[in-house]
């Protein structure tokens, strides 16, 4: 088994022979057998126990046994204790959560204090194991990778060798360990994978886990592949400076991978499968306007015949306006006093004329807010911004960064669209106010 493991770290290019190590050692005959077996390798081992407290005397006699043996190998052998049980309830998550992010922040800080990379004693049934469970909770090709042999500082001697031959191992080398009830708990649905589900497959088929195994091999590379392909395709649609990605909707329909890109693109932020769905249906039925928001305050927006991906409009404080005499440094205003017969109607939309007398200071220049209203010229009545904005066409995902210049509590202008009634400049207004937006570039 020795030489199956040598063959594959090397292959993996895990780690030089007799280079040092720290090595994850729970107790358990897995972790036992990784530390005998990169010891009888030659490497310079530090052994890493974290106890988790959350077993009483089972974890205070595993803990004891790790040191024991250590000290009868001749092992320098570190204990962190972690307490899981606050953690869980600080976080608001599961007690196993809690204990996994424990574990991995005591093996990040062995690593910052050298040596720098550790040892975990995951095997091939864990893969296998790791495998149907990525299947069941629908992850995809990202879930295709299974355990990854090399993640960071962290490497996996054992995944090339099957638990049997670690038990077969553990006996002929007279290794002892300890077992965690825990890991038989019907409750975990790992747990019952491991004794339901496989052995039922081993009734079926025998030697299924050697295919698996090289099954998971190739479908590791594969993932890899398909990560360089959606990785060179959307390299062709760089974002903006602002962040913003347009995807041509035909070319991604037609790539043969839509989906993929998609969670290529959308990182950590993928929306659950079926809203995967919703949004490759959009796209083939060209619902023009849909908007999909995402966990991370970006969002999907279906424009003609592009879908763009937008950054959440940066925190803008709104901007008091004193006078127009004292406008904020760097305020995208231009105020300025005329006569009435120096109104230009034809200046753009970027310009209102606003009657003098009626405003008041100070004036507040924002971004409008949910159930906003204003009174446009023309209309008769009030009417939601929102509205107004649907109505002038505005892409929905760029709406949240339109403006209002209000006066009070009274919106005056609509920035760059529609102008309050009551606030326009008249022929007869004693003065007016031209009040222009320079958008920023």
């Amino acid at each position: 088994m020795i030489e199956r493991i040598r063959t594959s770290m090397a292959r993996q290019g895990m780690l030089p022979p007799v280079a040092p190590t720290w090595v994850a050692v729970s107790g358990g005959v897995d972790s036992m057998v990784l530390l005998h077996v990169l010891y009888r390798m030659g490497h310079r081992c530090q052994a890493l126990h974290v106890d988790h407290g959350l077993r009483g005397a089972e974890s205070d006699a595993d803990r004891a046994l790790v040191v024991s043996y250590c000290e009868e190998l001749g092992i320098p052998c570190t204990v962190a204790r972690v307490d899981v049980r606050t953690r869980a309830s600080t976080s608001g998550g599961s007690v196993q959560m809690a204990a996994r992010e424990l574990r991995y922040e005591a093996f990040r800080d062995a690593v910052a204090q050298g040596p720098p990379v550790l040892a975990m004693a995951h095997h091939r049934d864990d893969a296998i194991e790791t495998f149907f469970l990525h299947l069941l909770r629908g992850q995809g090709v990202h879930g295709w990778k299974g355990i990854a042999p090399v993640s960071g500082p962290f490497f996996r001697p054992l995944l090339a060798v099957e638990r049997s031959a670690i038990l077969d191992y553990a006996r002929t080398e007279d290794i002892p360990f300890r077992e965690d009830a825990s890991n038989s708990d019907p409750k975990y649905l790992r747990s019952r994978v491991r004794h339901e589900v496989l052995p039922l497959l081993d009734d079926l088929r025998s030697g299924w886990r050697r295919v698996l195994g090289r099954d998971l091999d190739l479908l590791r590379e594969l993932s890899h592949a398909a990560a360089l392909q959606a990785a060179q395709f959307l390299a062709q649609y760089p974002p903006t400076a602002e962040g913003v990605v347009r995807l041509p909707a035909g070319a991604l329909l037609q790539s043969g991978m839509p989906t993929l890109l998609l969670r290529t693109l959308l990182g950590e932020a993928t929306p659950h499968p079926e809203r995967m769905a919703e949004v490759l249906r959009a796209l083939e039925e060209q619902h023009v306007g849909a908007v999909f928001p995402l966990a991370d305050g970006r969002a999907l927006h279906l424009d003609r015949e592009t879908l763009v991906l937008h950054q959440p409009p940066p925190a803008q404080a709104p901007l008091l306006v004193e006078s127009e005499e004292q406008v904020p440094v760097g305020a995208p205003l231009r105020l300025s006093v005329h006569e009435a017969a120096h109104v230009d109607l034809g200046q753009g939309p970027n310009v209102a004329w606003l009657d003098r007398a009626a405003l008041h200071y100070p004036m507040e220049l924002r971004r409008w807010r949910a159930g906003d209203r204003m009174r446009p010229i023309g209309l008769g009545g009030s009417k939601l911004i929102s509205d107004l904005l649907t109505d002038a066409k505005v892409p929905s995902a760029e709406r949240a960064q339109a403006l209002v210049l209000c006066a009070g509590n009274t919106i005056v202008w609509l920035v760059g669209f529609r102008v309050a009634s009551g606030f326009e400049a008249r022929p007869d207004s004693a003065e007016v106010l031209r009040v222009e937006w320079l958008p920023r570039p």
